[in-house]
C-alpha cells in the first residue's frame, strides 16, 4: 500500500485572498468566452442576466440529445437565459467542420438561417455525409431570405474571402474550447462556469 501525502497547504494564503484569485479566474474565463461568442447568433433573450454556452459538434450524437434540454431551459427561463452555440468539430467527424463552416456562412447574412441549419444538422444527422453536407444545407436553408449565391461562395469557396472568415471563426472557437478544457462534446459553461454532465 503505497501513501500519497496531501500537497501543503498555503496557510499564509487568507480567505479574502483565495477568493479574490477564484473571482479572477472566473472573469477571465467568461472574458474568453465572450469574446469566442461574440460573432456567433445568440438564441434566446440577448440581454438576458444569463449565457449558456455550449462548445458543440453537428455530427455528435450527444450534442443532438442535449438540444431538448437546451430548448427546455430557454423555454422555462426565457427571459433570465440565452444560448450560445460555440463550434467544436471533432477530428473524426468528417462533416462537422464542413457543416460549422456552412452554418457560419448563413450567420454572415442571418441569424435565423444560422438557426436554420443549427436544427437542421441535428435532426438530420444520419442523413448527412462528407460528400452531401453542402447539398443538404442549401435544401435546408430554402426560403430563409438569404442570398444563396453568396452562401454556397462562402461554403463552398476555399479560395473565398467569406469561406476564410468563417473557418476562421470554426478554428478561433476550437481554439478558445482547448484553452478551455475543452475534451469532448456537448460542454457547456454557464456564466463562464463549466458545467459536466
Amino acid at each position: 500500500l503505497l501513501l500519497l501525502a496531501a500537497p501543503p497547504i498555503d496557510a499564509s494564503r487568507t480567505v479574502a485572498e483565495v477568493q479574490a484569485e477564484l473571482s479572477a479566474e472566473a472573469d477571465e474565463r467568461k472574458a474568453t468566452l465572450a469574446e469566442a461568442a461574440a460573432p456567433m447568433p445568440v438564441r434566446g433573450n440577448a440581454d438576458a442576466p444569463v449565457t449558456m454556452v455550449a462548445f458543440s459538434d453537428f455530427q455528435c450524437p450527444y450534442c443532438r440529445q442535449s438540444n431538448a434540454l437546451i430548448d427546455a431551459v430557454l423555454d422555462e427561463y426565457s427571459e433570465q437565459v440565452n444560448f450560445v452555440f460555440l463550434h467544436y468539430p471533432l477530428p473524426n467527424h468528417d462533416w462537422a467542420k464542413p457543416a460549422s463552416i456552412a452554418a457560419q456562412c448563413a450567420a454572415r447574412q442571418n441569424d435565423d438561417a444560422f438557426w436554420t441549419l443549427h436544427d437542421a444538422y441535428f435532426n438530420n444527422q444520419g442523413g448527412l455525409t462528407e460528400d452531401n453536407v453542402i447539398a443538404q444545407s442549401a435544401s435546408f436553408l430554402e426560403g430563409s431570405y438569404i442570398d444563396m449565391a453568396q452562401w454556397r461562395t462562402c461554403a463552398s469557396d476555399e479560395t473565398s474571402a467569406a469561406h476564410q472568415e468563417a473557418q476562421q471563426i470554426v478554428e478561433q472557437a476550437l481554439r478558445t474550447g482547448e484553452r478551455m478544457g475543452v475534451r469532448g462534446t456537448p460542454t457547456f459553461f454557464i456564466d463562464g462556469e463549466q458545467m459536466q454532465g
